[in-house]
């Protein structure tokens, strides 16, 4: 059930403010798409398609259903590399890493991560056969 929850997660990227990257992913998120295994879905095909950021997590769902993420973005390298964990879910907790890249570009987000322990993806696609989830996401106005 934590695969589930961790194919609605995004991956994000750099952004330049007055010619400084930035990987500050703080605020809230439309979930645009979500691709995986060569699949795509949008629009009310993601159940739960808003996401909140804040310096150091992320917040899917609400209640019962709400999960929290851990994550940490390396600034160092482009596309950002990012690892993922799961601090609370309605399935526990989890601290194994989630790698996977992050781009962020003015109020667009692309952010793709592994499942546990498969190698981090090189790029923002997530062909059929991969384990991997790929997502698009918009800054809520």
């Amino acid at each position: 059930m934590m695969a589930l929850f961790l194919g609605l997660i995004p991956v994000v990227g750099l952004a330049a403010e007055e010619g400084k990257a930035t990987t500050d992913l703080s605020g809230e998120w439309k979930i645009i798409s979500v691709e995986s295994n060569g699949e795509i879905k949008s629009g009310a095909a993601i159940s739960m398609d808003k996401v909140k950021f804040d310096k150091t997590k992320l917040y899917l769902g609400e209640g019962e259903f709400a999960f929290v993420m851990n994550y940490k973005v390396d600034a160092s390298k482009r596309p950002h590399p990012v690892v993922l964990s799961i601090a609370s879910s309605p399935f526990g907790s989890d601290t194994t890493p989630h790698d996977g890249l992050v781009a962020l570009n003015g109020d667009e987000m692309k952010l793709i991560y592994a499942k546990p322990g498969e190698a981090a993806p090189t790029e923002f696609k997530a062909p059929e056969g991969k384990g991997y989830r790929y997502m698009k996401l918009k800054r809520s106005e």
